[in-house]
């Protein structure tokens, strides 16, 4: 009995590596009621079921189920996804929501009614709670669900999903930012679920930069009308592929480099951003930081109202975050670090601070203020004009990179899928000879460089569109009512050259129409986006 219970535990040990991945697909594309069906969600269903396994996902695929399969499916992912690195749930078909919870219809909808949708749904509540129950290292929710509404004008019944919160360890993808219809594809697949498939097995990126650039995909070929919608809240990073991928060999990228630098502080870090991208993007900035952190070490000495006396009637987070983006926050920037370590009553303002404001948050006020050309008079709100100053340029040098790099990449693709379609004919047509082979290798080591270029720029996309939005939340969060037009008036962060200039402020304008729009759109909405997708052209 003793080895046969050893057998049954070596054979469950084996299984478990198995199930370390998994992954529940539902397609529903004929329903019963007339004219609800659609034409992609099964082959979608089947066509993520084929890449999932073979990045080893035990799969369990739907088609056409009504609601007791649904459930059904259910239970067995709780239990499969149990102590699990990975979960995945992948619906295709139609999806409502009412009064904030999101129904996923099953084929059996008996009408278009609202006392018939709960009969013959699951909802997307009961697919996270699931999730967590199971205890899964990260599960995954993506809703390829609202494609139209078939309960137009119904009551309470709305178009498009609505955003879910909570969930520690879970990634919710959706087709379109809520409240939107997404677009159900001319091909064989929708357009969300073709982005995915276009990228679900590129290696060595975390699953939230993998939709990162399945959102940017869609909105490319979109055009900006559909703007895939993530929600998550999840812990460590996670790959679907592991591995560096194709770029591997380390480049010269000026987002990353520059956020590096801020990160740092440092007048050191600063003039090694500048010795790596000389002429860079953020340029102006570096030596302007670079200026202030040099000239405020000669100006200790604040006269005027005491800093925590100032800063006691105003948001401590929104002058942090200017403090920061300015960069007087981090102990590690050194003019910080010194001030704290030898305040004098002479230096700064060394009186007691107010009890709620954070020493350090006067310290870091006072540096600022030291900059200032009228030290006494500088004041909160010119802070935060400042920093929102700041972060207007700054974002609009990153417009001017995510511009160039989004036609750059549009144009490497197309380059690359002719390529790929020459190099299938040229294996078709030629000789099984070494020769044959010789050029067959060589043709497949120009697609290998020319993937290789997709991958870079793509990286240098992703740097570029999270510091990006970055600037947008920051902003939207702490100065956005400093964020207005009159402060491109002051342009002196702006490159001397005027075409630049010209893009620059312009640039600088968008944002700052993004940034008032952003309080009306959903919480880390990348519809800024679809911005610079409609302008490639400038």
């Amino acid at each position: 009995m003793r080895w046969f219970l050893t057998v049954i535990l070596i054979f469950l040990a084996s299984t478990g590596f198995a199930r370390e991945r998994v992954a529940l697909l539902i397609g529903n594309g004929t329903y019963a009621l007339p004219g609800m069906s659609l034409k992609n969600p099964v082959n979608d269903a089947d066509a993520m079921e084929a890449a999932l396994s073979r990045l080893g996902f035990e799969v369990r695929t739907l088609r056409d189920a009504d609601q007791r399969q649904m459930r059904r499916a259910l239970d067995w992912l709780e239990g499969a996804a149990a102590d699990a690195e990975m979960a995945l749930v992948f619906y295709a078909g139609h999806g409502v929501q009412v009064a904030g919870e999101n129904y996923l219809i099953g084929t059996d909808l008996g009408a278009a009614e609202q006392s018939a949708l709960a009969p013959a749904s699951i909802t997307l509540g009961e697919i996270r709670q699931t999730l967590t129950d199971s205890g899964v290292d990260i599960g995954m929710v993506v809703l390829d669900a609202c494609r139209d509404n078939p309960f137009a004008g119904t009551g309470d019944i709305k178009a498009g999903l609505a955003t879910a919160q909570g969930g520690a360890g879970l990634l919710v993808a959706y087709a379109t930012d809520p409240g939107n219809v997404a677009y159900d594809g001319a091909g064989d697949n929708s357009v969300f679920t073709s982005a995915l498939l276009e990228n679900l097995d590129t290696p060595g990126i975390d699953v939230r930069i993998m939709f990162g650039r399945v959102r940017q995909t869609v909105i490319r070929q979109t055009e900006g009308a559909q703007i895939p919608w993530v929600e998550e809240a999840v812990l460590g990073e996670h790959q679907l592929v592991e591995g560096a991928g194709p770029s591997s060999a380390p480049t010269a990228d000026d987002v990353a480099d520059w956020r590096i630098a801020v990160g740092d502080g440092s007048a050191s870090a600063l003039q090694v951003y500048l010795d790596r991208h000389p002429g860079g993007l953020f340029e102006p900035f570096a030596r302007r930081r670079m200026a202030e952190l040099e000239g405020s070490f000669e100006q200790r000495f604040v006269a005027g109202p005491e800093a925590a006396t100032v800063l006691a009637a105003v948001d401590p987070y929104s002058v942090g975050a200017a403090l920061d983006l300015l960069g007087y926050v981090s102990a590690r920037r050194g003019l910080v670090l010194l001030r704290a370590e030898e305040t004098t009553a002479t230096a700064i303002n060394a009186a007691q601070p107010a009890a709620d404001v954070p020493e350090d948050l006067t310290l870091a006020f006072n540096a600022w203020r030291s900059t200032q050309p009228d030290p006494a008079g500088a004041t909160p709100d010119m802070l935060l004009r400042d920093a929102a100053r700041l972060a207007m340029f700054l974002a609009a040098s990153t417009a001017q990179q995510m511009r160039t790099d989004l036609k750059a990449l549009s144009a490497v693709e197309t380059l690359l899928d002719q390529t790929a379609r020459d190099f299938a004919q040229l294996r078709a047509l030629a000789p099984d000879s070494a020769e044959g082979r010789q050029i067959v290798a060589a043709a497949a080591a120009q697609i290998a460089e020319i993937e290789t270029a997709r991958e870079t720029i793509s990286r240098r996309l992703d740097d570029s569109r999270a510091y990006y939005h970055s600037l947008v939340l920051l902003s939207d969060d702490n100065f956005e009512a400093q964020t207005t037009t009159d402060l491109l008036a002051q342009s002196s962060l702006t490159r001397s050259a005027v075409p630049v200039q010209q893009r620059l402020l312009a640039d600088a304008g968008i944002f700052v129409q993004q940034v008032s729009e952003a309080s009306n759109r959903p919480r880390g909405s990348m519809a800024w986006l679809a911005d610079f997708v409609r302008t490639q052209e400038g």
